[in-house]
């Protein structure tokens, strides 16, 4: 069970990364917000601050 969960982490983070980028090249770093994020990740707001506890910082620190 705990591949699973860890593979399912894993697949979170990098659906918030790819989600961030996309939204990123779309409305520019100071036009996203954390719940647009979300929205495109399929995840809840709260999901990416356990992941990402810097919100927008984090996941940029993250990819880069």
């Amino acid at each position: 069970m705990a591949k699973s969960v860890q593979r399912n982490k894993d697949k979170r983070m990098k659906d918030i990364q790819r989600a961030f980028a996309e939204t990123i090249n779309q409305s520019g770093y100071d036009g996203v917000t954390v719940r647009q994020i979300a929205h495109r990740a399929g995840v809840s707001v709260g999901l990416v601050y356990h992941y990402y506890p810097g919100g927008k910082p984090s996941i940029a620190a993250a990819i880069y």
